[in-house]
């Protein structure tokens, strides 16, 4: 297991505690790992007829399984169709959006990939400490690995990428900026609806970039 320190942004934001501080929490080795340094990898979210549900995140050769209980480790078996992968009495099958996981001792259902909760897993595994998201024109922001800002509109065509300024905050009104001289970001810690699907986030996200003033919600994924 290896120790991953959150900036004092990161508590800011959550309205955890708004003072400069850092923390340190454990996190599975998988956890840290980007799309980048790992082609091919995709995140599922399963969710099964009995409310349980569980993440994955396959390659060609290994899928991660992060239950509810515990994690496992599976090797993929070559050549099969569809994607399997087993680790002892433990099979995972992946069928288009369909996960079939059998454990011994336990019920085996077919679970449904949910595809909103799984963008944001697959965020979360490829690095992403926040990620905000707008409507109007849509945009989708990034904060990577404590050191990038990633900011995407106009459904991929757009794309601006800077290096992650220090933060100021305002623990009284628990806002904290980034100021990248083209590129202001704003997070506050309260309450924000989703002005087209109305799902509830922690942050509100106000970003002024050119001429553009964006705004929508957002939240923390480590």
């Amino acid at each position: 297991m290896q120790a991953f320190r959150h900036p004092a942004w990161v508590l800011a934001i959550t309205g955890c505690a708004i003072i400069v501080w850092t923390m340190t929490c454990e996190i599975l080795p998988a956890a840290r790992t980007s799309v980048g340094n790992e082609m091919g990898a995709r995140t599922w979210v399963f969710m099964c007829p009995d409310e349980s549900s569980y993440v994955v995140r396959a390659t060609e050769s290994e899928a991660w399984v992060f239950g509810e209980q515990a994690t496992l480790r599976l090797t993929a078996v070559f050549g099969a169709t569809p994607s399997r992968y087993v680790q002892g009495e433990v099979e995972l099958v992946i069928e288009g959006e369909h996960g079939i996981l059998s454990e011994p001792g336990k019920k085996t259902l077919t679970c449904r990939n949910d595809r909103q909760r799984a963008v944001w897993e697959q965020a979360k595994l490829d690095g992403v400490d926040f990620r905000g998201i707008g409507n109007e024109p849509p945009w989708v922001l990034e904060m990577r690995e404590m050191s990038r800002i990633v900011l995407i509109t106009e459904y991929g065509e757009k794309r601006v990428e800077r290096r992650l300024p220090k933060a100021v905050t305002d623990q009284a009104r628990k806002i904290t900026r980034w100021d990248a001289g083209d590129l202001q970001i704003e997070i506050t810690a309260e309450t924000c609806h989703d002005s087209m699907s109305g799902e509830l986030f922690s942050s509100r996200v106000i970003i002024h970039w050119e001429e553009l003033v964006l705004t929508g919600c957002g939240r923390p994924l480590h």
